[in-house]
Formats: C-alpha cells, structure tokens, sequence
C-alpha cells in the first residue's frame, strides 16, 4: 500500500503522510505534542498526578494517550498513531455535554493559555466522539507553545477581533459554543469558567514542580518552535494569485518559500527569540529577516528559557489572565444569553444587557458586552 498525503506542503515540498499501519507521519516536530498527548510522557503523568491531587477538574478528561515515534533527528519528526472520528460532522452529544463536561472542556482550555499553546484552529482540535463512540477533546498538531498568552482568544480557540482575516467559524470551540446553544443548558457556561480558573491557578501554584519537570528533559532546547506570523489562507491565496498587492509586504524569507509552492514555515528556541527557516530538504537553516520579540508582526511575546531561573518563562500575568480569561469566555460563550445568571459551584455569571460580571473563589469581576475582544 503506498502512503497517501494529507495537509499543507512545508520546508520543500514536506506533508504528512498517512503510513500503511494507520500511523501519521509528520516531518516536523513532535516533541510538544507526546508531552502533552502521549501515554509515556512524564510531563503528562505530572500533571495528570498534580490535578488528580488537587481534587480539580482534569484538562485530560477526554485527551487520550498516544503512541509517538519520535526519531532524535534535527526536527525531531516521526509518528503517531491517531483516532479516528465517529462522524466527519459533529451530532447533537446531547445528556454527554453536562456541567462536568463543560468543566473539563474549561480545563483544557486553561492549560493551552497557561502552556502558550495557539494556533488551535477548528482543523488543530479534536471533539466529538472516537471511533469508540468516547467523547474526546484535544489539540493536535501542538506546533507552537511557550508564548505569553493572556487570553483564550490568542490561542485560536475562540474568535479573535484582532485578526478579522480569520473568520469567526475557523476558531477552535466555534463549533462548541453552537452546541451551547443548542442546548441551552446556560449553567454549562459557569461550569467551563470554573474549569478554567481553577486550572490556570492550580498550574500558577505549581510552577516549581512543573518546570522541573520540563527541565529534565535535556532534548527541549534544542526542539523547533513554530512560528506562524500571518494565516495560512493569506499564503493559498497569494499563491492562487488572490492577492497580488500582497508581494509588497512578504520578508523576502516569505517569499523564498512562496516561490517554491511552500508554505512559509517559522520556528524558534525556546532559549532564544531569534527566528530560523529551512534552507534545505536534510534540515539546514539559517537566521530568519525577523524576531518573534521585534513588533513586525503581531504576535505574543515569546517565552524564553534561562535554565538559570527555569521557572520565569512559566506563568506570566497570572491574575489578569485568571479574569481577562473568564470574562472573555463568558462573553463568547453567553453571546445568546441576553439576560440571566449562570451557576456552577462556587462560580455565578450575571449576565445584563449591556455587562457581564463573574464572580468565582471570592472574586469578583465585570466588564461591559463586547470590551473582552
């Protein structure tokens, strides 16, 4: 059987290939997404063990363990075997979509801003139901990491008015938040934010452990970061011959790339904030014409690592993305809720025509409709 090719081309002419045992090939760095999704990850077992003693909702309720092989080559590539899909379009879920479901859906979104991972497109998340009829809710193809993230929104989980480009339909949970309202079960919303700020706080409260953790493995400074500085459909459109006007303002390494058919393709350290692209097919690369920390495009901030102070590059702006996150959440999430209150556990969302106030573990915050974008 000959492996048959899926998703984008990269770095000459490079895709994923699904291989003939059913595993996926991916030619670039895997390394992130076995921390976070493989059953032999030590980074897993720790927080699986840390949420599991803490009495909190688990991010991993529905992220299965898979099977990586990674080979220690310069990209550190190789293969997972994935799950597959119960249907290509998602079904009601139904009584399987209750508060503590929701919770756990908030969890994982708590850990995705907390850990920098974005780029979590409606293409880079799976939910819905495996093969095996089990409700699932992951990121795949966990590619870029370790940005200072405030908000749920800079992760492409929910939309972000900052990049019109990006229709609302494409963000991570767009689908979720139909099944909300479909529903109609409002309490599911406070549920998820309980998820959310109880992650973020158990993960701030952890940092030492977490980053010792990470530390042990001496293979994360040397892993490629990717870097995603404009939207895929930016580049298939110049390349279909969209938008010509576009050419004025590519780094000529955009258009080195372009000009092969490619996909431009990014990655950092995460020592540095020096951005590399690949000048040949066996791995090459050389210093990119920009920094993920000069301002040409619009990104977050990197996180970098001093393995002298290892816990810095962990939990930035705790507390303003504990309440800029839940009220963001809240706002899109109870955009069909004109007026009424929300509850779960200690967590209650008022929801007004024209405010929105969360109020979880003895804080309490507001902000008016539309001002968490």
């Amino acid at each position: 059987m000959i492996a048959s090719v899926h998703g984008d081309t990269h770095n000459f002419g490079k895709r994923v290939k699904l291989l003939p045992d059913g595993s996926l090939f991916k030619p670039r760095c895997l390394l992130w997404e076995q921390k976070i999704l493989s059953r032999s990850s030590p980074f897993r077992c720790y927080l699986e063990s840390l949420f599991s003693a803490n009495s909190t909702a688990s991010p991993f309720r529905f992220a299965p363990h898979l099977d990586f092989k990674i080979d220690k080559n310069f990209v550190y590539s190789g293969s997972v075997t994935p799950i597959q899909p119960a249907h290509q379009q998602l079904t009601d879920l139904g009584s399987e979509l209750d508060a503590c479901a929701f919770q756990a859906i908030g969890s994982m979104i708590g850990l995705c801003v907390w850990l920098g991972i974005n780029d979590i497109h409606h293409e880079n998340i799976f939910w819905g139901k495996d093969q095996h009829g089990k409700l699932v809710f992951f990121p795949i193809d966990i590619e870029c990491i370790f940005d200072k993230l405030i908000l749920p929104s800079q992760t492409s989980l929910i939309p972000n008015s900052q990049h019109p480009e990006e229709s609302h339909d494409r963000a991570g949970v767009f689908s979720l938040r139909q099944q909300l309202t479909k529903i109609r079960s409002w309490p599911h919303i406070a549920a998820l934010i309980s998820g959310f700020t109880q992650t973020v706080e158990t993960l701030q409260n952890s940092i030492s452990g977490i980053s010792d953790v990470l530390m042990s493995d001496s293979n994360i400074d040397k892993a490629p970061i990717r870097m995603v500085p404009r939207a895929t459909q930016i580049y298939f459109d110049y390349l279909k011959g969209k938008n010509p006007t576009l050419k004025k303002t590519l780094l000529n390494s955009e258009l080195e790339q372009l000009s092969r058919g490619d996909i431009p393709y990014f990655f950092r350290f995460l020592n540095s904030p020096q951005v590399y692209n690949y000048t040949t097919e066996d791995g090459h690369y050389r210093e990119s014409d920009w920094r993920a920390d000069d301002g040409f495009f619009d990104l977050p901030k990197p996180a970098i690592l001093n393995r002298n102070e290892p816990e810095t590059f962990l939990g930035h702006d705790f507390e303003l993305s504990q309440k800029a996150g839940a009220l963001q959440l809240a706002s899109f999430f109870g955009k069909d809720l004109i007026e009424g209150i929300s509850q779960f556990k200690d967590c209650t969302i008022k929801f007004e025509v024209e405010t929105i106030e969360v109020e979880f573990s003895g804080k309490k915050y507001f902000c008016s409709r539309g001002s968490t974008k």
